[in-house]
C-alpha cells in the first residue's frame, strides 16, 4: 500500500460518472498495489477507501475499462499538507 501511495506510476479514475471523487494510485511491479482514494474537492484531506493487490490480468482490466494514465517518475505527486508522510 505504501508504494502505491507514495511512489505510484499509474493513476486515474475508478468510477468517473458514479463517483467522480474516487481516484486510484497504482504501483506496478511483482505485485501490483492499488489504493483507492476519495479526493474531496476544496478540502485539505484525502480518505483511503480501499486497497488491494492485483495480478497482471486484473491490472489489464483496470487499464482497459478505467481512465488510467502513466505517471512520469521525475514528476512528484503533490498531496495536501495534512497528507504529508511523517
Amino acid at each position: 500500500m505504501r508504494s502505491a501511495l507514495y511512489n505510484p506510476n499509474l493513476a486515474g479514475s475508478t468510477q468517473p460518472i458514479r463517483r467522480p471523487d474516487y481516484k486510484v494510485a497504482i504501483r506496478t511491479g511483482e505485485q501490483n498495489a492499488v489504493v483507492v482514494l476519495d479526493v474531496y474537492q476544496g478540502k485539505d484531506f484525502v480518505e483511503i477507501v480501499g486497497w488491494r493487490m492485483v495480478n497482471e490480468k486484473g491490472l489489464a482490466k483496470m487499464q482497459r475499462y478505467k481512465q488510467i494514465i502513466e505517471l512520469q517518475d521525475d514528476i512528484p505527486l503533490e498531496y495536501p499538507q495534512s497528507f504529508q508522510h511523517q
